[in-house]
């Protein structure tokens, strides 16, 4: 007959807690989501995973890229908490944030035209990106859609998890999460574990619900494949570091030639100035032709002198016979 004793409440069996973040691929939206509010308020991850994942304590590094006014900005002012105005991003700049107790090196490059040619200086760093889209410009969705494709493309970058925040949501001509994932082909992203939710940002730190879900997401992803991401980020930056240290010496070597051929330009103009100059060498100047009767030595074109033992030393004019 089974025992009846009560067994004490702090010696039962905890219920294991639901994940507060969606864990998929290509969702457009993130639910089972509570409260707004900045990123330090993420909720606690799920425990009891199996899988191979990186302390909390190991530091992620991310990237913002998109097209100039996308709001990454704003995006990351607001994950931040601080209330304050965004200007356009000139280059870069590295921020620090903690998610759930994962500190968190964000890169937000700057979206111009100008300024896009160093995005591909930080894929080697990173574990993740995330790519804003301004869902309510149609206009500039093709733009957006090639700059996403041409990164995922870099082999420093592919493969790597990417967060797509389709944001200003707010605005009443916004597209969907579900359309801006079609513009944006990003069903030929074949090679990345995506997830794209619905954004609205603004400046005070406000984030909201799907954007706390997406970087929840991010977040969680690089944990499960840090056991992958973090070796490859360790040999792409050795990579990197070596590729740049040859270019320096490329570029050095360059420079070394240019200088060795202009001293040696220099070195042949002043040998050629301390030559002796000849007649075919006076520039063109033509001298007067020769005088048959002056130049006889018996003429009287230049003063003679006649030395004669009887009456000494003797000087005639040098006037013409």
């Amino acid at each position: 007959m089974p025992s009846s004793r009560v067994v004490p409440e702090d010696q039962k069996p905890r219920p294991r807690r639901r994940p507060r973040f969606p864990f998929c691929c290509g969702s457009d939206a993130a639910d089972d989501l509570h409260g707004t509010g900045s990123a330090a308020d993420l909720v606690p991850r799920a425990r009891g995973a199996k899988q191979l994942v990186a302390p909390a304590a190991d530091e992620q590094t991310w990237v913002a890229l998109g097209c100039d006014n996308a709001g990454k900005t704003t995006l990351v002012l607001a994950i931040l908490g601080r209330n304050e105005e965004s200007a356009p991003t000139v280059g870069f700049e590295p921020h620090t944030v903690k998610l759930d107790g994962t500190p968190v090196r964000l890169f937000d490059c700057g979206g111009g035209a100008q300024i896009r040619g160093i995005w591909s200086n930080y894929y080697a760093d990173v574990h993740g990106a995330v790519f804003v889209v301004d869902a309510a410009d149609a206009g500039r969705l093709d733009e957006a859609r090639k700059l996403l494709h041409e990164a995922q493309e870099h082999e420093r970058l592919r493969g790597k998890p990417l967060l797509v925040v389709a944001n200003k949501q707010d605005l009443p001509q916004s597209a969907a999460p579900v359309e801006i994932a079609e513009a944006l082909e990003l069903h030929l992203l074949s090679d990345a574990a995506y997830h794209i939710v619905g954004g609205c940002a603004k400046c005070g730190g406000t984030v909201g619900e799907p954007l706390l879900g997406g970087l929840g997401w991010l977040e969680k992803r690089v944990r499960a494949d840090w056991g992958a991401l973090q070796p490859r980020r360790e040999r792409q930056k050795a990579e990197q570091k070596a590729e740049e240290a040859r270019k320096r010496d490329e570029r050095k070597a360059r420079l070394a030639a240019k200088r060795a051929a202009r001293e040696a330009e220099e070195a042949a103009a002043t040998a050629e100035t301390a030559a002796p100059v000849g007649h075919e060498e006076m520039g063109g100047i033509e001298l007067p032709p020769a005088d048959p009767v002056n130049d006889d030595p018996g003429s009287a074109r230049a003063p003679s002198v006649t030395h004669d033992p009887g009456n000494g030393v003797s000087v005639t004019s040098s006037s013409s016979t």
